[in-house]
């Protein structure tokens, strides 16, 4: 009884990697933090498209362009303006973030539902947080018994025979 796989595979509580998310670091990489620079984004998984989304960006953050559904499956547009926040660097200068529209946060990725919000309004969870603790070290733990036994088994670095002795 018990192992490797055996238990609750997950909470099922939603996890951030199951989620659309506009990430800036994303955007900023690809040039389309340029006021007045308007950018289509889409998703899709296994070939299938999830999502899509019109981004204008401005001098003072992005607006989002999208149709999503209310409550009752009727067809609502949002077109909605997270701005910029920015805290500063050890160095001078400042580090650019999203706002999050519900809480406040500065965030680097704000993640899609019906609104685009932060992981934690969403109450997303990362999916390594899902794993129990025992598993997430197991890997590190066979790698160090491994080497163990190989360096105190007689056949270590000395011994072997496809390293040559002068």
């Amino acid at each position: 009884m018990g192992g490797l796989g055996s238990g609750r595979p997950h909470s099922g509580a939603p996890t951030c990697e199951g989620c659309l998310n506009i990430d800036l670091a994303w955007l900023r990489r690809r040039g389309m933090l340029q006021p007045g620079r308007r950018s289509a984004v889409t998703w899709s998984r296994s070939g299938e498209q999830t999502g899509s989304i019109t981004l204008a960006a401005q001098t003072d953050g992005v607006r989002l362009i999208y149709r999503t559904t209310d409550r009752d499956g009727a067809p609502v547009d949002v077109s909605e303006l997270v701005p910029f926040t920015y805290t500063p660097t050890m160095f001078g200068g400042q580090r650019q973030w999203l706002r999050c529209l519900k809480c406040g946060r500065g965030c680097r990725k704000i993640y899609g539902g019906r609104y685009f919000r932060c992981r934690l309004c969403y109450r997303l969870r990362y999916a390594s947080q899902g794993e129990s603790r025992r598993w997430t070290r197991w890997p590190n733990a066979i790698d160090f018994w491994c080497l163990f036994c190989y360096l105190f088994s007689g056949n270590g670095y000395n011994n072997r025979p496809d390293i040559q002795k002068h």
